[in-house]
């Protein structure tokens, strides 16, 4: 911190001078503080605080500083710093549509050909600004996608006596490529501010990938009808990819289904109050092949050494015996409406078996390899599904609609790799996210508490002990989720309201393990049960009592925690992984939209049919959370990376406008 003398004897001497004698040129008195730090190196030889306060001026100061003369950031960046300094940008161009052409034959059969192109090229920079607390860099990627989806298909229908008959066969062709150059500085950036590839302080060649995928299918489909009463329907697909090795490329998948309309039925269709009912039942194989390369180990360029080329071959061992892997459901379901429509419901229960996963897993480094890609594994999914719809309340100018939707599964993995009970899908900072045959599908692991008679133990320090090994100790899976949404209408004006819930399941944060150990949440703070401080010495009569635990020959806990110290009671290094793992449930508003119906007669005079205009919000309020200080869901992406939060940023509400135009 600057005294009030140097910060007056400094301005006094700058004022005086005007940016002349002792403090140079430049002077500029919309910025006296680079002035200021000149005046610093040149009377107190302040070489490094000037440096970090220039850093500072700059929009760099952050909470968590190396030292008091060097401000740069020793673990986070400024969000400021990252918004402005650390930004990435994005751009791509897009062209997208399909064409589609029907011919009739005659009246049983059509000709159908249709085909569609997916195609964009985009540009993907990021940056790390000098005097971030990371290595400066920038990096660019260019990637070029093409994607070609052509079907053709005869169709027929026909109606026999009391049948009806439907069904097609057709044929696939699906191309896919994708090429990736990617370039990037090593070393840090010579130049701040210049975010080029040749700004690297070290030269780094770019690396260039190829993906091509093709897929030739063909399938078909079958289906009876019996007096508006009984359907029964049969389907296929044989799919020869081209990322399986030959012997193994083609395979194929059935499915078929059937279906009673109840209320068609003598003695039921005569009940007034019920308006249909449904009973249906189906079974089904999906297959599925892999990406590209997975089945053949080629060797990888890497920098040269001097004139010298370098190769190595890929740490995980691709398999030349990979096949499809495959996927049977079963399930059956009734729905039934109820007073003209106005109540109904829809439940269905099923069972899934994924089975020859095709999956990295780890292998002993002995062999040359981390990984090799196997077929392997069992993971079942069962559970239910219930829908619920009802219009509440309908006069001539208002309605009001309902609808509940509540699912439950239950996730295991059956079985993985001979010899492999675990497969670590996920880890951070001594947690790690599993499949482990015999539990669900993203269970936790790390260091739980230890627990005498069901109550957690403390040492003679008063400290939670914890296991010396990993145990379960999350589980990602939800134990059910659900939503309501409510449509209210009123002329031409409507609101619709999603309410989002989930319960259950377990996130770990690392953003509160590192907060409590440094003091940045209100927890840390306050006043004990004794009415001190909980920061001041035990001794003073600070610290933390926990009174829900007990000593390890299980008397009643009476000792205070030291809390007065980084490595305190909240030091993570000390207490268990357990201690951040938090119930993932949640209830939010979801969405919210309100919309307004032109009238016709407003547009009886115009081209248009049709016009809404629209308001929509997202993610607006998070009603219910059991998570302290963040967002449920913020640990949540894509893939395996599930149930670690790690320094997300908030979750954003969004908001949109929308025309809707028919003609």
């Amino acid at each position: 911190k600057l005294t009030d003398k140097m910060k007056a004897s400094a301005s006094a001497n700058y004022v005086n001078t005007k940016g002349k004698g002792r403090f140079g040129t430049g002077y500029d008195e919309k910025n006296p503080m680079q002035g200021l730090a000149q005046w610093f190196q040149t009377n107190l030889d302040f070489g490094r605080l000037k440096n970090s306060y220039e850093r500072a001026v700059g929009g760099q100061l952050t909470w968590n500083a190396n030292s008091p003369t060097d401000i740069s950031p020793a673990y986070t960046n400024n969000p400021y710093w990252t918004r402005y300094k650390n930004y990435e940008d994005d751009e791509r161009n897009r062209l997208f549509g399909y064409a589609a052409l029907d011919y009739e034959l005659n009246d049983m059969f059509s000709l159908t050909y249709r085909t569609s192109i997916d195609f964009y090229q985009e540009r993907q920079n990021e940056r790390v600004a000098v005097g971030s607390n990371a290595q400066s860099y920038f990096s660019t990627k260019d990637r070029t996608f093409s994607e070609w989806n052509t079907d053709l298909m005869l169709k027929f229908k026909k109606s026999v006596n009391d049948f009806s008959l439907n069904g097609l066969v057709g044929i696939n062709y699906l191309d896919r490529n994708i090429q990736n150059i990617f370039s990037e500085t090593s070393g840090g950036l010579v130049v701040p501010g210049l975010y080029t590839v040749s700004n690297s302080k070290v030269a780094k060649s770019p690396t260039e990938k190829l993906l091509e995928k093709n897929t030739k299918s063909g399938y078909g489909s079958f289906s009876v009808g019996y007096q508006n009463f009984a359907y029964l329907e049969a389907s296929f697909r044989v799919d020869r990819t081209s990322t399986l090795p030959t012997n193994e490329n083609t395979y194929f998948y059935p499915a078929v289904s059937g279906s009673l309309i109840l209320s068609e039925l003598n003695g039921i269709k005569d009940l007034s109050f019920l308006s249909f009912a449904k009973l249906r039942a189906n079974y089904a194989e999906v297959g599925n092949d892999t990406d590209p390369y997975n089945i053949k180990s080629a060797y990888y360029q890497y920098e040269n050494w001097g004139d010298k080329a370098t190769f190595s071959v890929n740490s995980t061992l691709k398999n030349p015996d990979l096949k499809s892997e495959r996927t049977k459901s079963i399930e059956l379901g009734l729905e039934a409406n109820f007073i003209n429509n106005r109540f109904g419901f829809d439940f269905a229960v099923y069972k899934s078996n994924s089975f020859d996963q095709i999956m990295d897993v780890n292998v002993s480094r002995a062999s040359g390899y981390s990984r090799a890609f196997v077929n392997s594994g069992e993971i079942e999914n069962k559970g239910i599904e219930l829908g619920l719809h009802a219009n509440v309340y309908r006069t001539k100018d208002f309605n009001w609609d309902m609808n509940i939707n509540w699912a439950k599964n239950k996730n295991e993995v059956v079985s993985l790799y001979d010899g492999v009970g675990n497969i670590l899908l996920f880890s951070a900072w001594k947690t790690s996210v599993n499949a482990t045959e015999g539990e669900a599908y993203g269970v936790i692991k790390g260091t739980d508490f230890v627990y005498k008679n069901g109550r957690k133990v403390v040492d003679s320090d008063g400290y939670y002990t914890k296991t010396d090994d990993d145990k379960i100790i999350g589980n990602i899976q939800p134990n059910w989720t659900g939503g309501i949404t409510n449509t209210f209408s009123y002329k031409g004006i409507s609101l619709r309201a999603l309410i989002d819930i989930q319960k259950g399941g377990d996130v770990y944060s690392i953003d509160r393990k590192y907060g409590l150990a440094t003091g940045l949440y209100k927890e840390t703070a306050g006043l004990n049960s004794k009415g001190y401080p909980k920061r001041d010495a035990v001794s003073n009569g600070g610290g933390i009592l926990h009174a829900e635990a007990v000593y390890a020959d299980g008397t009643q806990n009476t000792t205070f925690a030291s809390a007065d110290s980084w490595g305190g009671d909240q030091y993570y290094g000390r207490t268990p992984e357990a201690r951040y793992i938090y119930d993932a449930s949640y209830v939010k508003l979801r969405e919210l939209a309100l919309s307004y119906t032109i009238p016709k007669n407003l547009l009886r005079k115009t081209f248009l049919t049709k016009a809404v205009v629209s308001a929509i919000g997202r993610n607006l309020w998070i009603i219910h959370k059991n998570t302290p200080g963040f967002d449920p869901e913020t640990g949540l992406s894509s893939g395996n990376q599930q149930g670690i939060a790690n320094g997300s940023y908030p979750t954003t509400r969004t908001y949109g406008f929308n025309v809707s135009l028919g003609f």
